[in-house]
């Protein structure tokens, strides 16, 4: 049985640690040959109730796509950097889309991965204990028992 990888997605928080991540994506884009899809999700705004409704509706939209819009800009410039330090000079080329959504980010990786139809998702492992788990959730954890196809974590702030 031959497995082939086409497409990867690396999902990203853009905290400490996620250049190495997109590193890392980098590299196994170049390896297997295939493209890179970078995904930030943006959790939904805890702002809700009495605070948004005296909020005219249109600044609340205009706030939140420039909150996307920033993101995605911090995005591109964390891509920009990592491709311009890689040996590889196609590494630019490799990365295929760079989105930025908001909502439940366990779910919307999982249905890009599907949308896409990669062949594995890389993640960064902020590496909590089982107990800091069991408190905190894990997004890596979730989509690792979830998710259809390997998932390979990249353990970050070691």
């Amino acid at each position: 049985m031959s497995y082939a990888v086409n497409d990867i997605l690396l999902a990203t928080d853009l905290g400490p640690g996620s250049a190495e991540a997109l590193a890392q994506g980098l590299r196994f884009a170049r390896l297997f040959g295939a493209r890179l899809h970078l995904l930030t999700v943006l959790q939904p705004s805890p702002y809700t109730g009495a605070f948004v409704d005296d909020m005219d509706r249109e600044a609340v939209a205009r706030l939140r796509g420039r909150l996307i819009q920033h993101t995605r800009d911090e995005l591109e410039a964390q891509v920009e950097a990592c491709c311009a330090a890689q040996a590889d000079a196609q590494a630019r080329s490799r990365i295929a889309s760079v989105q930025v959504l908001e909502g439940g980010a366990t779910q919307l990786i999982l249905d890009e991965t599907a949308r896409l139809g990669v062949g594995f998702i890389l993640l960064g492992s902020h590496g909590h204990s089982a107990f800091g788990e069991l408190l905190l959730g894990s997004i890596a954890h979730k989509v690792t028992v979830k998710a259809n196809v390997p998932v390979l974590l990249v353990p970050l702030n070691r």
